[in-house]
């Protein structure tokens, strides 16, 4: 059962951490093939792709915590699953507060055709920080998970 644990957490942090990448490569491939200050396409084409990874990576983001807290209720390694959960927590956090806060308002002030103001540009670097820290702390879970994995067999090995 460990080992089925470890395979749907690592499954769900790849896909979570390549979600983010894809979504950023995306929206930068948009904005250089239309120009965001040059013409309305990059509007209408970015917020969708956003839209869509928000619930896409909420999903991910509850996967990895049910699948990561499961696992750590299984025997062995107890400390770096810990580790583990945390950090997919910590991640979980910053998906949040962009899907539920940020995003929103950030769509309101394109809708309100403000977005070339000082509150939409604020939003939109606080947007760009979250989705950062995500990719960080979902970098840094990808460090411990192989960590948790050995672990995690040593100690079924020792008991």
């Amino acid at each position: 059962m460990n080992r089925l644990f470890s395979i749907v957490v690592t499954l769900t942090w790849g896909i979570w951490t390549g979600g983010l990448m894809g979504v950023t490569l995306s929206v930068i491939a948009l904005a250089r093939t239309f120009p965001p200050r040059t013409d309305g396409n990059f509007a209408l084409a970015a917020p969708p792709i956003f839209a869509m990874f928000e619930r896409v990576q909420l999903g991910l983001a509850a996967a990895a915590l049910i699948f990561t807290f499961a696992w750590r209720l299984r025997p062995g390694a107890k400390g770096v699953k810990s580790l583990l959960f945390a950090l997919f927590a910590l991640g979980t956090v910053g998906a949040v507060v962009e899907a539920t806060y940020v995003a929103p308002r950030i769509n309101e002030l394109r809708v309100e055709r403000a977005s070339r103001e000082a509150e939409f540009n604020q939003a939109h670097q606080l947007s760009e920080r979250l989705y950062g820290g995500t990719f960080v702390v979902l970098v840094i879970a990808g460090l411990v998970l192989p960590v948790a994995i050995a672990n995690d067999g040593r100690k079924k090995e020792a008991a």
